[in-house]
């Protein structure tokens, strides 16, 4: 059922001649209070809106202030002034306050659930009054006040009333709903608009550029609430105005991802997303973790369609935590992914021109290997990021059927790629993942004289990164971990003992952490060769360091030195 049907129906109820208790209910932040404003507001004309009376129990301490509320909005209609100078003119005093005057009588807040009392019968018939947030009132306030004053307004004064509820999350006051609902409520009203209708509705004034990712990304999460669609409007409407115009991808890119950010940071919480990194995701039965929860979705979105860009995607999600924008750095990584986005256009044309030959019978060889070899060199060797190394495997067996040059080309792509890749090493780390690199190793295994090449500039690489500094804090990260790989013992183990020796004189935290790593591991057969070269690199400062301190420094490693 869309929006407008929902209206169309609720209006027949509304405009009854009859005085109705009607419960809007739906689930919690499906958009029942916005639906109700929208449809008060577009759906009837300006005179019309005067018989509208909207309070939220969320605030009132007690009954008085809840009623006082409801009379003083009712009061301000033009269509009941008369009635209450009328009832007024009956009262033999002023009743003074700082509330407004009416029909020439000064009304008081105060006062007004006493002047109540004096209504005649339906003498506010033709009133909506329009009720909300009975999940969010006050303690103070009781349900059966409540009620009875709902009941009231109906049977006496001749009101219509509006329960908004979301009768799922009713606090449980022994089963109150159920205790007065038969004799007070005359009809319930669900409301359960699709997610579709609850967007539109929202990106009536939300640019179609921008408007194509936020329904994207709400296209992977299936559960209409409002509140998450009104907050991802509004981040990706904050943004598109502090970065100014521009092209229709980065729009959508743009408002694809701070949409589905959203809705996982409306899930889980800023802390929460923390517990779910792309790799824990890969690694476990999402089936059996997250059944029965809404955390599955947000994960699903989170692990499979962001976290592959990580840079790009803590920024983001810092944003959505902060509502703060560094404009420099979200050009730089929106300017990268856009470049990123060029390359895979590339790269998916390769393969669309092997497909159009495949299918295409008027098209010559002569014609696809030059379509064929142009694409090739438009993407490079970054077509390794793309696709794995079988499908590239693959291509180029193709192309090697109708070109000479294919595997000259295939080498030259392998060594390239292998060079960029060493030069993004920065530190241990990084030097770790390169070395453990599925697709390097497929690359190195196809052929060995990149493999050879690959020896040579990773071994230079690594000789690069014994320096003090970095020696140190792998140092440090192993101990503190607790915990190492194979390429940790190969790192430590290619350290030369002159360079330990120079280290030792130039740095005294250097001297403590290797002392207290020595001395950790002495008791087991763990990174023997490294710490065999401590040993060394101290016997050859003995002189330097004195006898004392030499059997000081002994003692501490509790080592053979």
């Amino acid at each position: 059922m869309t929006i407008n049907e929902y209206k169309k129906q609720l209006k027949a109820l509304v405009d009854a001649d009859n005085a109705q208790v009607i419960v809007l209910k739906g689930e919690w932040g499906c958009g029942k209070t916005y639906f109700w404003n929208d449809f008060v507001e577009n759906d009837f004309d300006e005179k019309e809106q005067e018989r509208f009376v909207y309070v939220s129990l969320f605030g009132h301490r007690n009954f008085e202030s809840l009623q006082n509320n409801i009379l003083f909005q009712a009061f301000s209609r033009n269509e009941y002034i008369d009635k209450i100078s009328g009832v007024l003119k009956n009262i033999k005093t002023s009743i003074s306050g700082d509330a407004g005057e009416f029909g020439g009588f000064t009304i008081g807040t105060g006062i007004l659930g006493n002047t109540l009392s004096l209504f005649k019968k339906n003498s506010l018939s033709g009133l909506t009054i329009c009720i909300d947030d009975f999940e969010r009132k006050s303690d103070e306030l009781s349900y059966s006040e409540i009620m009875g004053f709902v009941s009231n307004l109906k049977e006496r004064f001749g009101s219509t009333v509006i329960l908004i509820m979301d009768e799922e999350n009713l606090r449980d006051e022994g089963g109150w709903y159920s205790q007065y609902s038969e004799k007070v409520v005359d009809c319930e009203f669900k409301y359960n608009p699709s997610q579709e209708d609850i967007i539109d509705k929202l990106l009536n004034k939300v640019e179609n550029k921008y408007k194509i990712g936020i329904q994207e990304a709400f296209g992977l999460y299936h559960r209409n609430n409002l509140r998450t669609v009104k907050k991802a409007v509004r981040n990706v409407s904050f943004v598109s105005q502090m970065i100014g115009p521009c092209n229709d991808w980065r729009s959508s890119y743009i408002a694809y991802n701070i949409s589905l950010l959203t809705i996982v940071y409306c899930g889980l919480g800023y802390e929460g997303l923390s517990k779910l990194s792309y790799f824990e995701l890969q690694n476990m039965n999402a089936e059996e973790e997250f059944s029965q929860s809404m955390v599955k979705e947000y994960a699903y979105a989170y692990g499979t369609r962001v976290s592959e860009h990580f840079a790009w995607h803590n920024f983001l999600w810092e944003f959505i935590h902060t509502s703060l924008l560094d404009l420099v750095k979200f050009e730089s990584l929106l300017s990268e992914r856009e470049l990123e986005k060029e390359k895979e256009i590339k790269y998916r044309q390769v393969f669309d021109i092997l497909d159009q030959y495949t299918f295409d019978l008027s098209k010559s060889a002569e014609e696809f290997i030059e379509e064929l070899t142009s694409a090739i060199n438009g993407v490079g060797y970054n077509i390794f990021e793309y696709t794995s190394f079988e499908n590239i495997n693959y291509l180029f067996s193709v192309f090697k059927e109708f070109s000479d040059d294919a595997d000259t080309l295939f080498r030259q792509f392998k060594m390239d790629y292998i060079r960029d890749r060493v030069c993004e090493i920065d530190g241990v780390e990084s030097a770790r993942k390169f070395k453990y690199c599925e697709t390097i190793s497929s690359i190195c295994a196809s052929d060995i004289k990149v493999k050879e090449y690959y020896e040579a500039e990773f071994g230079n690489k690594i000789n690069d990164l014994y320096t003090l500094s970095l020696f140190k804090e792998r140092l440090k990260e192993v101990q503190s971990a607790r915990s190492w790989g194979d390429f940790d013992d190969k790192y430590f183990d290619g350290v030369r003992v002159e360079l330990l020796r120079k280290w030792f004189q130039e740095d005294p935290e250097f001297v403590k952490i290797s002392i207290q790593f020595a001395r950790s591991h002495s008791q087991s057969d763990a990174f023997v060769e490294l710490r065999e070269k401590i040993t060394r690199a101290f016997v050859e400062l003995k002189d330097e360091l004195g006898e004392w301190r030499f059997n000081r420094i002994t003692k501490l490693s509790n080592n053979s030195v």
